[in-house]
């Protein structure tokens, strides 16, 4: 079972095209055979409203209910809690209450974690990423309103806020004049820390310190590919 965002080519799958632009479809696959679509919306720090559950085939339904599932928390695991308003499609309540949901008002299923989500200031933000990719800022640009619609994945080094993902949340944050966003620690040994070192250090060689230098960076897919991702692969096939 293969579980992953939904990419362009699969948007007909999705109920809410909306979900595609901001991360929040998620596709199983089983053999190459697209097998079930989830959707979520992220309410605030604490709440993710499932709105479109779809499985495809019913020989792998609670395999693929449940990666689905675990999915939302991979991406997302500063969340408190699921929220389900209502049945949909072939899901049913054993489905719900065998995955950990409970009827309350609506459907909840409670989430185990002591990930506290912190106010960050732009200014104090360490850049470890070459390029931004010009489509992928046009598409999160639809959608960020606010400060609290950006939560990204950091990791603290040598007193500095270093995120390691969300760069094209943070230059749309940038553009749109927010002084903050927010975002959650990650614990040091879940990440490649000697990889991220060697990121930064391609940053600085480059003279790319802070999010106001990663601004004078936005290039098109074909060139981010080019001076960042075939870079990273680069670095992880030699070592």
């Amino acid at each position: 079972m293969e579980i992953c965002r939904a990419y362009k080519d699969e948007v007909s799958y999705l109920k809410y095209e909306e979900s595609y632009f901001h991360n929040t479809a998620i596709i199983a696959k089983n053999k190459e055979n697209i097998v079930g679509v989830l959707e979520y919306n992220i309410l605030n720090f604490k709440t993710a409203q499932i709105v479109n559950i779809n499985i495809f085939d019913e020989k792998v339904k609670y395999e693929t209910l449940k990666e689905l599932i675990e999915e939302i928390s991979y991406w997302n695991p500063y969340l408190k809690e699921y929220i389900y308003k209502e049945q949909s499609g072939n899901i049913t309540v054993k489905d719900l209450n065998t995955l950990g949901f409970i009827k309350k008002e609506n459907w909840v299923k409670l989430i185990n974690n002591n990930i506290k989500v912190f106010k960050i200031y732009m200014k104090d933000i360490k850049v470890e990423q070459l390029t931004v990719d010009r489509d992928k800022l046009k598409n999160v640009e639809r959608w960020i309103n606010a400060p609290e619609n950006i939560i990204i994945t950091c990791v603290l080094m040598n007193d500095k806020i270093v995120p390691i993902d969300g760069y094209s949340r943070l230059i749309a944050a940038y553009k749109k004049g927010f002084p903050y966003v927010y975002g959650y620690l990650k614990n040091e040994k879940d990440v490649n820390m000697d990889f991220l070192k060697t990121c930064i250090k391609w940053c600085e060689n480059e003279g790319i310190f802070n999010i106001d230098d990663l601004n004078n960076r936005i290039v098109s897919k074909e060139e981010h590919k080019k001076i960042w991702v075939d870079r990273c692969r680069k670095y992880f096939e030699n070592n």
